[in-house]
């Protein structure tokens, strides 16, 4: 089933935000064209990735962040690349654009 998020022109390039979908919490990516989406659960602990809304980069913007123990994820693949996670993958979540909306598919 297909969920819209948003428009595509709700984001500018290089954002990321939270979504709350019924008791799904995600983490919705435009990045370098792109449209990413994951689960905000850690693999590590299954926290949510940020502390405060809609803060999910490294300090760099080059990874994703988890604001407890700091581990990085690459943002194209969701694949964890330092930390207490190295290996495991956020679990990523289908990303269409039909029409200038951008859907989930849950």
């Amino acid at each position: 089933m297909s969920t819209t998020l948003c428009e595509v022109s709700d984001f500018q390039e290089c954002e990321a935000r939270e979504f709350q979908i019924g008791d799904q919490n995600l983490i919705l990516i435009h990045w370098h064209g792109s449209w990413y989406a994951y689960r905000n659960s850690c693999p590590h602990a299954n926290w949510p990735l940020n502390i405060q809304p809609d803060v999910f980069f490294d300090s760099d913007e080059q990874f994703l962040q988890c604001s407890n123990h700091m581990a990085l994820f690459d943002i194209e693949t969701g694949v964890c690349k330092a930390g207490p996670c190295v290996g495991d993958s956020l679990s990523a979540v289908r990303v269409k654009v039909i029409e200038n909306q951008v859907l989930v598919e849950l």
